[in-house]
């Protein structure tokens, strides 16, 4: 499938679990010309509450909504790389951080395995 916008996702999406611009709206609790806009690529849908509700309502996760991928999801569970996408650029610096020191730890230990045998 080529590459497409957020807005000709929503679209495709929605048309494909049969649901009408009014259904979705009525589901998010926006106007329908707010959905007509997203499919248009007038307007985006803000990150956070919409874009959870979209996916939730179209059936894919967060990441796939937005980067694409259309591949629908089986459960409600995200995986670590969709819950790191989610992060702003900052909580995204901070959590590498982490990997790596834990990373660090890891192959100290590792190291002091391999002296001990």
């Amino acid at each position: 499938m080529e590459e497409t916008g957020i807005g000709e996702r929503i679209k495709t999406l929605r048309k494909a679990i049969g649901m009408r611009q009014q259904e979705l709206a009525a589901a998010l609790g926006v106007s329908t010309n707010i959905i007509s806009k997203w499919e248009n690529g007038l307007a985006r849908p803000s990150r956070g509450d919409n874009i959870s509700k979209l996916s939730e309502a179209l059936g894919v996760s967060p990441t796939t909504l937005m980067f694409g991928n259309m591949i629908p999801t089986t459960d409600d569970s995200l995986s670590i790389a969709e819950r790191f996408e989610m992060l702003n650029v900052e909580n995204k610096e901070l959590v590498g951080m982490i990997i790596d020191h834990q990373l660090e730890k890891q192959q100290k230990t590792l190291n002091q395995e391999d002296c001990s045998e």
